[in-house]
């Protein structure tokens, strides 16, 4: 093992040292950056910056940034970025980014995204000029469903709930979309073809799954006074037999699931 310089007191600011003629280690005491592999940080390092792994922001790493893993941050990675993973943002990551996996956001990582990648060798790439957006895979699908994923915008938590309440706003749904049921009472009736189904004519209907593919999504209304009974084809089956009503549908390759009710 060779120095290229050594330092006696490290807390003389004035130096920097690097291991090996190759630059496979080099300490900055003047940034406060750090470089660990063939080719990491070659040129451009910023202040506070760490790069780990052969070609790891190789070249123009901002301030604060982190980039572990082969070619990870390889080219302009921005300001205050976590690169980690082979091939991990390996270009132009945006400011305050977080790219996590082997190749996550390889080749678009936007300003404020957060990317995590467990998908093996595929790229998992942002939506390019979508800033400040949230992506993972895989995420595990099962047949059925106990709760869905919320977000608080105060706190930021994503968090899981078996009750939801939709706004108001989500009835004003084009009348093109609606199927107006009338005269037809005791009918059964597939929540097939469509979106959307309007019932409001204080009938009685049973209401029947239909056929569907995986992540079909269905929106029921119900009006006051009509009455609904879904059937052992619509996870859970129940009853709608009071108030008005709005009731979301997932289908989610075996069942189509109610994933959210609202009263009103």
């Amino acid at each position: 093992m060779f120095y290229d310089s050594v330092i006696t007191h490290p807390q003389d600011t004035s130096y920097d040292v690097t291991v090996n003629n190759t630059g496979a280690l080099h300490i900055d005491y003047q940034t406060s950056s750090l470089s660990l592999g063939l080719n990491a940080a070659q040129s451009g390092q910023g202040n506070g910056a760490i790069a780990i792994g052969p070609n790891a922001a190789q070249m123009n790493q901002n301030n604060y940034s982190v980039a572990i893993g082969n070619s990870a941050g390889h080219t302009n990675q921005g300001i205050g970025c976590i690169a980690i993973g082979s091939g991990a943002a390996m270009s132009n990551q945006g400011d305050h980014s977080v790219a996590i996996g082997n190749n996550a956001g390889h080749s678009v990582c936007n300003p404020g995204d957060i990317i995590l990648n467990g998908g093996g060798e595929t790229h998992l790439d942002a939506v390019p000029d979508q800033d400040a957006s949230f992506y993972v895979n895989p995420i595990r699908a099962v047949e059925e469903s106990t709760g869905v994923l919320t977000y608080n915008n105060s706190t930021h938590e994503v968090s899981q709930t078996s009750n939801v309440t939709l706004s108001g706003q989500i009835r004003n749904v084009p009348t093109s979309s609606r199927v107006m049921t009338t005269g037809l009472n005791n009918s059964t009736i597939s929540l097939d073809n469509l979106p959307y189904f309007y019932f409001g004519d204080g009938n009685t209907y049973t209401i029947t799954a239909g056929t569907h593919t995986f992540g079909d999504r269905i929106l029921v209304q119900v009006d006051s006074g009509t009455t609904l009974n879904f059937d052992s084809t619509i996870v859970p089956s129940f009853s709608h037999t009071t108030a008005g009503g709005m009731y979301t549908f997932f289908y989610d390759e075996a069942h189509l699931v109610r994933v959210s009710s609202d009263t009103y």
